[in-house]
């Protein structure tokens, strides 16, 4: 006789085998391409993803960061987490405007205009400057709508705000950012933004 031996099969093994691939599909769809708070700013901060560009001229050193809407959402929001709907609100209150911070340096790397009186410019950084500022898409020139200067007080070197009109022009298709000088006899800076760097910058996760 022989003696047929059934194999005993769990009732929960193969359900909870598809709960845990279906479980494990959804997080990595989720993470895909996206990055959190703290990520994403490190991220957009890296010099090495072209959001961060500086040019040498004569001898001028020049920091444009870009600083997408989501990254001012990331610095206001200053938490490892934020929900959709913070994101969506804080976004609509920014989205109008294309935002960057722009540090001038000496050759070794102070900042340029903390001398200012000694180099005779008055009060250019603090206002006239900001009329120097274009946005060059496609064939369209954008003056600078938001200008404010940040005195950091000596602990680091000044920067500037600036901002730009986004209405009807495509930033996704890449742009330019002009510094028209007028007192440093240096000629135009150019800081060049392609559609692939732009297209290239992760989503912010929500929580």
């Amino acid at each position: 006789m022989i003696n047929l031996k059934r194999k005993s099969i769990s009732v929960f093994s193969v359900p909870l085998v598809i709960v845990w691939v279906i479980f494990l599909i959804l997080v990595i769809a989720c993470d895909e391409g996206g990055l959190s708070p703290i990520e994403y700013k490190k991220w957009v901060e890296d010099e090495n993803n072209g959001l961060k560009q500086e040019l040498v001229v004569d001898s001028i050193i020049f920091l444009l960061q870009y600083t997408p809407v989501d990254y001012l959402v990331v610095n206001e929001k200053k938490s490892e987490e934020i929900t959709a709907t913070e994101l969506h609100t804080m976004r609509e209150k920014r989205k109008a405007l294309v935002c960057f911070k722009l540090t001038i340096l000496n050759p070794d790397r102070t900042g340029y205009f903390s001398q200012a009186s000694e180099k005779s410019f008055g009060a250019y950084h603090l206002f006239s400057i900001e009329n120097d500022f274009k946005l060059t898409c496609n064939a369209d020139t954008i003056d600078c709508l938001m200008y404010q200067y940040e005195n950091h007080g000596g602990i680091s070197p000044d920067c500037m705000l600036i901002g730009f009109s986004n209405k009807n022009i495509d930033i996704n298709n890449g742009f330019d950012v002009v510094y028209v000088d007028k007192i440093m006899h240096i000629g135009n800076v150019v800081f060049s933004y392609n559609k692939e760097t732009i297209k290239s910058i992760p989503n912010l996760i929500t929580k």
